[in-house]
């Protein structure tokens, strides 16, 4: 018995421009698809703690309340996590009323990174004096997840305030 091999060799000519070519775009493919997983992963993440978990700070707490207050007169901080920074956001409080909201410790990239956070944040200031109360502010400003982020930070913040 003859072991046969099966049919005619073939030779296979490829020009190197064509290998470097196609591993070129393979590792191109590669790198998109790594930094695509990696960013909605971490988008994912960021979001979360936005919205469930802001690290609550002490305030500055004037002792003297009279009864029948909402408030414990006084500025109150909560710490909000942006991605890798943090901003602290300063609620300034009477007996009855919200006086400010603002922020405080960000850095230049806060800024840039994140720039809908101080027009959001001069609208719910302008509904607070208008209104007075958190709840109708949500419903009114332009940028929905920024301002409910800065909202929910607001009430911690006054979570600290309440007079009990």
């Amino acid at each position: 018995m003859r072991n046969q091999v099966s049919g005619k060799t073939k030779i296979v000519v490829l020009r190197m421009r064509q290998v470097v070519t196609a591993l070129l775009f393979v590792g191109i493919g590669i790198l998109l698809t790594i930094i695509l997983i990696t960013n909605f992963a971490n988008e994912r993440q960021d979001k979360e703690i936005l919205l469930e978990n802001p690290e609550d700070t002490e305030g500055t707490i004037d002792s003297t309340t009279p009864e029948g207050a909402l408030y414990i007169p006084g500025t109150y901080s909560t710490q909000i996590v942006l991605g890798k920074e943090n901003v602290l956001l300063s609620v300034t409080v009477d007996q009855n009323t919200i006086q400010k909201v603002e922020l405080t410790e960000k850095t230049e990239a806060v800024d840039t990174l994140y720039p809908l956070l101080e027009p959001t944040l001069a609208q719910i200031n302008e509904k607070l004096s208008e209104t007075g109360t958190l709840d109708e502010t949500l419903e009114q400003t332009e940028n929905r997840y920024t301002s409910m982020v800065l909202l929910q930070a607001i009430r911690s913040s006054l979570g600290q305030a309440k007079a009990e």
